[in-house]
């Protein structure tokens, strides 16, 4: 009994074709379909890693391009909360200068323009405290570098810098200065007058001239 095998080469040149032939139509439709030449790592090895480079480089800016705009946001929101307190400080400014003309006002007049600065810093207090960007304070001083010295008798100099394994890598002068926050004047002491025409003899418990004690940010 004899054994046969028959082979079909031409089939089989033909169905190898045809399978390469629809391995290409695949990558081709999923080219097409993603709108990508590289779709997996065997497409272009080299390619891939090129891209994915360059598609990192790209998320990176486009997150600085996103942070760039919160920080303008954030100068717009305090431009905003400045130009409030510039027009607030011109109508005191205003207030102040209109309150010297002493040919035309009273004590009525004078007692209104005092209530609209008392009404005018108050409302500049609050734009300082209040003017913010997500919970960021923006004018109310605590954005930027305090420090508190608790012991002056001893204090010599101060120093800052930065260090980096234990070596200073930036050191630099300082410059200190030391403000006072205005505040109102005020007469210790209290006295009755006839009338407003009336003379003032005692201030403080004092005679006129040498009694009395008026106190401007704390000092006497």
């Amino acid at each position: 009994m004899s054994l046969r095998i028959n082979t079909n080469i031409t089939a089989m040149n033909a169905m190898r074709a045809l399978s390469s032939t629809s391995e290409a139509f695949a990558r081709s439709i999923e080219r097409l379909s993603s709108g990508m030449r590289i779709n997996r790592g065997a497409d272009d090895p080299a390619g891939l890693i090129i891209s994915e480079n360059l598609r990192a480089q790209m998320v990176g800016m486009s997150q600085a391009v996103s942070n760039a705009q919160d920080a303008a946001n954030l100068l717009k929101t305090a431009e905003g909360g400045l130009d409030e307190i510039h027009n607030l400080l011109r109508t005191m400014r205003q207030l102040a200068v209109h309150a010297s003309n002493t040919g035309v006002n009273d004590l009525t007049a004078l007692q209104a323009d005092q209530t609209q600065i008392r009404s005018a810093l108050e409302s500049l207090n609050r734009i300082a405290e209040q003017t913010q960007f997500g919970t960021k304070k923006l004018l109310d001083g605590t954005a930027g570098i305090s420090a508190q010295v608790t012991d002056t008798a001893r204090l010599a100099g101060i120093f800052i810098g930065n260090t980096f394994n234990g070596v200073i890598v930036q050191s630099g002068d300082v410059t200190i200065t030391v403000n006072t926050a205005a505040t109102r004047a005020q007469v210790l002491g209290t006295a009755t007058y006839a009338s407003v025409n009336s003379s003032i003899s005692t201030v403080g418990g004092g005679t006129s001239g040498a009694g009395g004690t008026v106190v401007i940010n704390g000092q006497s």
